[in-house]
């Protein structure tokens, strides 16, 4: 640590010395998680371009931050997989790292909810997904989708 405070460290400029302008690279180490429990993400999609176009973008950045993102998408794996933009946005979201869970959208059961809006009440089950995609005692996020 004393290391990492000298490289990071700026000198004092003596009174008749120019000012440095030149950039210093000063940063934090990455992150330590060993030991710690896993990361999620969860936030859930539809087929909707204008909601789910965001949530393979969503899926690489919370990637990229270490988290490990599982969205829930509203329909069968078939719906996902016969709509062309449905396929789009699953294959991109595994190929940024994340999970999919499928959540069947009956319309005869939801019938006050469009599946936009069941789509956002879908993250308050998060407890319930099971523990072969988010082990016990992980740590679980609730995001947006389309938090930009």
């Amino acid at each position: 640590m004393e290391r990492l405070f000298k490289e990071t460290m700026i000198p004092p400029r003596k009174l008749n010395q120019e000012k440095d302008t030149s950039p210093k690279i000063m940063y934090d180490p990455p992150p330590d998680y060993a030991g710690t429990p896993e990361r999620f993400v969860l936030f859930s999609s539809t087929m909707d371009s204008n909601y789910g176009f965001f949530s393979p973008l969503t899926a690489f950045l919370w990637t990229k931050m270490d988290w490990k993102p599982v969205v829930i998408v509203v329909g069968t794996a078939k719906d996902w997989e016969e709509d062309a933009l449905g396929r789009i946005l699953r294959d991109n979201i595994l190929k940024a790292g994340g999970l999919v869970v499928y959540l069947p959208y009956d319309i005869s059961l939801f019938c006050k909810f469009n599946p936009g809006n069941t789509a956002q009440i879908s993250r308050i089950l998060a407890g319930f997904i099971s523990e072969k995609v988010i082990p016990e005692g992980s740590y679980i996020l609730i995001s947006d989708g389309d938090i930009w």
